[in-house]
């Protein structure tokens, strides 16, 4: 007797609730695919339910549903079968963080998977129907499948026809409009991802999707300490971060982030920096406005070290103005000692009302590559369905190698052409840090040649910022940045933006000035 041999179909339920998602709540991403995606291509009987909702209310509405795809729910639920009813109910369910996230949503990656998902698709289903057809005598139908196939591998290619119409109202709405100005483009544009707060994020500029960023500067100048606040910023932008540490504990990490979140520590009282004018300073302001009147320089114009009993005020009247001239001074701030309820009372403060936003994984220096984090990435996405906008790796040089077999400067430039690859292939920013040489430890200004190793890696990044900091600066907890190197925008090198920190409680950006 013949074996009869069972068919195996596999059910991709994972990618099939991506694409839902997106569907459900970007608009930008079911602009991309309402032309492409059929809802005889999903295989779950609720997914395709949902693709038809979808796609009724984009052609009615021009936009994704979002939260009313609940509305739509209440109304079709009635005439539906309970058990389908109560699976696309559970579906939905799960989509409260996801409706949050809205224009953040990473419509191109997750178009990449469903492009791919919809070709297989179409040829399984083509196979099924050209058998038939053809086993039963309707050539002219087999032919007709075959047409529909190609017209779906036409669309779902990667070949773009630059004076495409769709395709120049999309660059435009990106990237060309009038209307955009760089705020609005953040909040509203899929390349554009989040910015650093104040004059920093002036002189920094927006972060954007698919590009390579470094951090460079000597050691101790406070690389993991701007890399963990630039995820807490991107967070707070409603952005999915994935943090790789190759230098930090786990628990370190994470002492860390609490007393980013709480600003509190063992004792009450801290001495926090602050702007002051130099003019304030050495009392050669004569303005009315002036919020102090007396004269901290000596007759040498030197500046004592703080003290509570100096009866003195910092200035900033004229911030902003031409006659401000940037000096610095401290405030004595009181906070709560932490505890652990006040740690959870932050936390739980945080995830409500920006998200669960943040995932870590800590290997110990140079025992990961990027292969090996490329595969845990795909792990945490399988896994949990956790797509990251930014990934930030803590830091590209102790990397292990791709291969150890090249030599140092054939490694360091793979190295970070893969960084590139990932940034590019994921659709998100991937920030990273670089140590400077050792003669960038002695200057005061860092520039791009002081990279350490090999100069190859700046042919890779999309934009380089350079830490700077002299020891009296780090005492006072002043940090200078400055634009290296920047693929896409005119930049000049010597400009700089100056933060004031506490990193004492883990606070990174209490301030900035130009």
């Amino acid at each position: 007797m013949a074996r009869l041999r069972k068919r195996i179909v596999r059910i991709r339920t994972d990618v099939e609730r991506k694409i839902l998602v997106g569907m459900i709540v970007s608009t930008e991403f079911l602009r991309k695919v309402k032309d492409i995606v059929r809802p005889k291509f999903f295989q779950m009987d609720y997914s395709k339910i949902i693709a038809e909702w979808a796609l009724d209310y984009y052609d009615k509405y021009k936009e994704a549903p979002s939260v009313h795809i609940e509305d739509i729910y209440d109304l079709e639920s009635q005439s539906l079968q309970e058990p389908l009813s109560n699976l696309i109910a559970e579906f939905l369910s799960g989509l409260s963080e996801e409706y949050k996230r809205g224009k953040k949503f990473n419509a191109d990656y997750v178009l990449d998977e469903a492009l791919e998902y919809f070709d297989e698709r179409s040829l399984v289903l083509l196979s099924e129907r050209i058998a038939k057809c053809v086993g039963a005598g309707r050539i002219a139908d087999a032919k007709e499948a075959l047409r529909e196939h190609n017209e779906v591998r036409k669309a779902t290619s990667a070949w773009i026809n630059p004076f495409d119409k769709d395709f120049i109202e999309e660059v435009y709405e990106s990237h060309l409009s009038p209307e955009i100005d760089e705020m609005s483009d953040v909040m509203s544009g899929s390349h554009n991802l989040f910015k650093m707060p104040g004059r920093l994020g002036d002189l920094m500029g927006v972060f954007k999707r698919e590009w390579l960023v470094s951090y460079l500067a000597p050691r101790k100048r406070g690389k993991t300490f701007l890399l963990q606040e630039s995820g807490i910023q991107a967070a707070t932008s409603g952005l999915n971060v994935a943090i790789i540490s190759l230098e930090m504990s786990k628990n370190g990490f994470g002492s860390r982030v609490i007393q980013r979140l709480v600003a509190m520590g063992k004792t009450k009282l801290f001495f926090y920096p602050c702007f002051d004018c130099l003019k304030n300073q050495d009392g050669s302001c004569k303005k009315a406005k002036r919020e102090n009147h007396i004269t901290l320089a000596d007759s040498k114009g030197n500046i004592p070290p703080f003290s509570l009993e100096i009866d003195y005020k910092p200035c900033t009247a004229c911030r902003g103005t031409k006659d401000f001239k940037i000096g610095y001074w401290y405030e004595p701030i009181e906070r709560p000692i932490i505890s652990k309820q006040k740690i959870f009372e932050q936390a739980e403060g945080f995830v409500r009302v920006y998200g669960d936003r943040i995932r870590l994984k800590v290997y110990p220096a140079f025992s990961a590559n990027l292969k090996q984090i490329i595969a845990d990435l795909d792990e945490l996405e399988a896994t949990t369905g956790f797509i990251p906008d930014v990934i930030i790796i803590d830091y590209a040089d102790i990397l292990a190698p791709e291969d150890k077999r090249m030599d140092l400067h054939t490694r360091t430039d793979e190295t970070w052409k893969t960084l590139k690859q990932v940034a590019e292939a994921r659709h998100c920013l991937v920030l990273t840090a670089t140590q400077g040489n050792r003669k960038s430890s002695e200057k005061r200004s860092v520039v791009a040649n002081d990279t350490s190793w090999d100069i190859s890696k700046n042919d890779h990044v999309d934009a380089q910022f350079a830490l700077s900091q002299t020891p009296a600066e780090k005492k006072q907890g002043v940090l200078r940045i400055s634009k290296t190197l920047h693929r896409w925008e005119e930049f000049d090198e010597n400009e700089q933006a100056t933060i004031l920190q506490n990193l004492k409680l883990s606070q990174v950006i209490l301030d900035s000035e130009m």
